[in-house]
């Protein structure tokens, strides 16, 4: 069973948005009996991914990383900070790691949960080096790449529909704020904080 701990990443030294930080608040009022965990850019310094960290000057890129580390170390529920919470994640926990599809055939890491060394991530975490030259993002087809490979070793990761998390995709974004998702637990809002030019305005 996944431990009930939400972990959220913040790199850099901006603060968290306003609307990031009501999602947070809306995660601890769904979630009165969970662990909530906030890991800061001074946080993920202690980690063992540190030097591997700071090779990428991309948040999301570093991101990945942090994400990685801290649920082989901990597990729990992984959840970006632009990701809004309808109803309790507690239904999903009776597993031993779980994502859910973008798409078909597409694996998205915005929302991902696992026991503590679940060998689901512990291949990303090994597989990283070999994404250091990549652009973001390139977390999910790490994390679809480490799905197929646990596919074939027999090892079981839950893939829950795109509905779970993703009820509209980043293409979509004029269904952002429709308030019509009623087959979600929370809804991934692809603020694209990564990239200036093209974010998603966060301040209000």
């Amino acid at each position: 069973m996944i431990p009930r701990i939400f972990h959220h990443v913040w790199l850099g030294r901006k603060p968290l948005p306003t609307l990031f930080d009501r999602f947070r608040n809306q995660f601890r009022d769904l979630h009165p009996d969970w662990d909530h965990r906030f890991w800061t850019e001074d946080d993920c310094q202690q980690l063992d991914c540190k030097a591997l960290l700071n090779a990428w000057p991309n948040q999301a890129s570093r991101s990945n990383a942090a994400r990685l580390e801290i649920l082989s170390r901990y597990g729990g529920v992984y959840v970006d900070t632009d990701v809004e919470p309808l109803k309790s994640f507690d239904p999903l926990l009776q597993v031993d790691a779980f994502a859910a599809e973008e798409y078909r055939g597409r694996v998205c890491n915005a929302v991902m949960g696992s026991v503590p060394q679940h060998p689901w991530v512990l291949w990303q975490l090994e597989a990283l080096p070999r994404y250091k030259k990549k652009r973001p993002p390139w977390g999910p087809l790490l994390a679809t790449e480490a799905y197929k490979e646990m596919v074939k070793q027999g090892v079981e990761v839950s893939l829950y529909p795109t509905t779970h998390f993703y009820p509209y995709l980043w293409n979509q974004l004029s269904l952002r704020g429709s308030n019509e998702y009623p087959k979600s637990y929370a809804v991934h809002h692809w603020a694209i904080s990564w990239n200036p030019r093209i974010a998603w305005e966060t301040s209000k």
